[in-house]
């Protein structure tokens, strides 16, 4: 989140050191006045966005943009190639005490808001493109079937580049240097440090992308004990971020296998992205993603059954016991224009898709007509509002 200079607004600062057009027809996005204009970056047009009250600027990756997000500190540093210091003096930030520091600046957030080092990311890239291949390989054939069995497609497996990590030649996990994959001792905790290197476990792999910056690799494994789990030194990534779209709402869900079930069936209708758990990614630059969409419907996971599709806060039933999907929900529901949307019968959207209703399996609504309703409830509930 963004500094707001008592000098120069965010537009006017673009415009007179990009040296751009911003004043093009503003538009409001949920009470607050954006513009659009050619990206100073990428050269990309209507597609890079600036926030005069908020002081931020954004090119949007699922508008094909470079992906460049930010404040003013950001733009003059990364734009300009000022130091942080010579950016706060442009700014009027060291001598003039007149700003608003709503939230740390993208310059000031600590690591957690940022992507694993770009050694890392090499590493993990390659090890991506392997386990893709292996999934297409004889040796991937029970995974490739596993995945085929809960709903996905072909072409959704490698769209998101699903991939499958075998047990090495001499039936032992994965593993590699703690260098090789850019980590260094102060990157890890002490337990960490002790395994003495990166183990990756025989499992399906799923890469966490924003645009080309790779964020996390995790690993399902069917069957298994812990079923999930991540490649060391992954961060808290958005899953599918990169489908956010201002023009459509945005759904919210746990699991990639759920957010791959709702864009595979509706991605007309929605963009669907994943959290991993009901309380990762609370980070400030996924709030400020999801803020671009025109709505959001939370679709954790139900965990209490014969629960009915959308029940208002204020007429649940005080007996109606709250699961952990309710939980996580509620730090959501902080955002403008946001609804909890309840799996209804089914534990989850890929259940739903799967035609599974807490054990029993019957026909009923499909995955997209879930989807369609959710919509039409906001749009009936809440805007109406």
């Amino acid at each position: 989140m963004p500094v707001i200079s008592s000098l120069y607004d965010i537009k006017s600062l673009i415009e007179r050191y990009a040296n751009i057009d911003c004043v093009g027809r503003p538009c409001n996005v949920r009470g607050v006045t954006e513009y659009h204009s050619n990206c100073p970056w990428c050269g990309g047009t209507d597609r890079f966005v600036t926030r005069p009250e908020t002081g931020q600027f954004s090119c949007a990756i699922r508008s094909s943009g470079c992906g460049r997000t930010g404040d003013g500190i950001d733009f003059l540093k990364e734009y300009c190639n000022m130091t942080h210091a010579e950016a706060r003096e442009v700014l009027g930030l060291e001598q003039n005490a007149d700003f608003v520091p709503s939230t740390p600046s993208k310059s000031s957030q600590n690591s957690k808001e940022s992507p694993p080092p770009a050694r890392w990311q090499e590493t993990g890239v390659a090890f991506v493109a392997r386990a893709e291949a292996a999934l297409w390989s004889p040796s991937g054939a029970k995974m490739l079937d596993y995945l085929r069995g809960r709903g996905l497609k072909d072409e959704t497996i490698k769209k998101h580049r699903l991939g499958y990590i075998p047990l090495q030649g001499d039936g032992r996990f994965y593993q590699s240097s703690f260098e090789t994959w850019g980590l260094t001792p102060d990157m890890l905790s002490d337990d960490q440090l002790a395994k003495g290197c990166v183990r990756v476990p025989n499992g399906i792999l799923i890469p966490w992308f924003e645009g080309d910056v790779l964020w996390r690799i995790s690993l399902e494994r069917p069957g298994d004990t812990p079923k999930k789990t991540q490649v060391l030194g992954s961060r808290d990534g958005l899953y599918n971020v990169s489908s956010i779209d201002m023009d459509k709402p945005v759904m919210l869900v746990e699991s990639v296998l759920c957010a791959l079930s709702v864009e595979q069936e509706a991605e007309d209708l929605i963009a669907c992205v994943a959290t991993g758990s009901t309380t990762q990614a609370r980070l400030s630059r996924w709030w400020s993603d999801l803020s671009f969409a025109s709505f959001m419907l939370q679709a954790f996971d139900e965990d209490v059954p014969l629960r009915l599709i959308h029940i208002p806060d204020d007429k649940r039933d005080a007996n109606d016991h709250r699961g952990a999907g309710d939980e996580g929900a509620d730090y959501w529901l902080k955002m403008k224009n946001s609804m909890r949307w309840s799996p209804c019968l089914a534990k989850d959207p890929n259940d739903i898709l799967n035609k599974k209703f807490f054990g029993w399996v019957a026909e009923g609504f499909s995955i997209r007509e879930w989807v369609q309703l959710g919509i039409e409830t906001f749009q009936r509930e809440m805007i109406a509002e």
